[in-house]
């Protein structure tokens, strides 16, 4: 199943972090989004996923959450 997380902040990083490494799901078969460049590097480089700037990335995933602040939806 793909996995979409709309955000790279905080909690993103912490909902990540514990999905990768329990296996929950594979690294392949996760899209994260996030507004700013230097964001999505940053999680690329940390959890090895894909990441993008276009929120609808995530209508191509099974399970989609919110990692950030509602505000910036």
């Amino acid at each position: 199943m793909k996995l979409g997380v709309i955000g790279c902040g905080n909690m993103a990083k912490a909902m990540l972090g514990g999905i990768l490494k329990n296996e929950i799901c594979a690294k392949e078969d996760v899209i994260a989004t996030a507004k700013s460049e230097a964001s999505r590097e940053n999680a690329r480089n940390t959890y090895g996923i894909q990441v993008t700037a276009d929120n609808r990335s995530s209508e191509k995933c099974g399970c989609a959450g919110a990692g950030s602040k509602t505000d910036f939806l």
